[in-house]
């Protein structure tokens, strides 16, 4: 019994040292799963970082290029645009000069037309209004007359509706 006993206890011990190693090696390949994960992401951020960094000062380069370039061509425009501008103005003058001139040789005419307009619409502006009064009356009258028959027929209808009822109340009293 006793060699048994021992048996049994010696192969309860070795299990047990199985199952400890077991969680052991379970346990550092778990630790070595999440160091060897947090090792990968700073790595990543570490790379994304760098990459963004150069990015950023590609077009830092790009942007200094691009406004040194349109610096140049803005002063190269402002140069032309003032040579520019004394020819417009110099152009600007003489055609005022010679509008006004011709406005002037113009004006005459232009105010006998404005009068001879003026008259002519007001005499057309009475004839209208005249028309428009004569329409006015006529309509008027013609929907008077329409509003007498309407009334005519309407006290028609509702005498004869009102006679028609009161036969047919008077059969279902009855």
């Amino acid at each position: 019994y006793q060699f048994i006993l021992v048996d049994i206890i010696l192969i309860q011990n070795l299990i047990r040292q199985r199952k400890a190693k077991a969680q052991l090696e379970q346990l550092k390949n778990d630790r070595l799963v999440g160091s060897a994960t947090i090792i990968q992401s700073q790595w990543r951020s570490y790379d994304c970082s760098m990459n963004y960094l150069h990015y950023l000062a590609h077009v830092l380069t790009i942007q200094s290029v691009i406004r040194r370039w349109k610096g140049n061509n803005y002063v190269k425009q402002c140069r032309e645009d003032r040579c520019k501008r004394s020819a417009i103005t110099m152009q600007k003058y003489m055609r005022g000069f010679i509008s006004y001139k011709r406005y002037t040789k113009y004006l005459a005419a232009t105010s006998i037309q404005k009068s001879w307009r003026r008259h002519y619409h007001q005499n057309n502006y009475t004839r209208y209004i005249g028309a428009k009064t004569f329409q006015k009356a006529w309509r008027g009258h013609v929907d008077f007359n329409k509003y007498k028959q309407f009334k005519s027929a309407k006290s028609i209808q509702k005498s004869w509706r009102g006679r028609v009822a009161l036969s047919s109340y008077k059969n279902y009293m009855s």
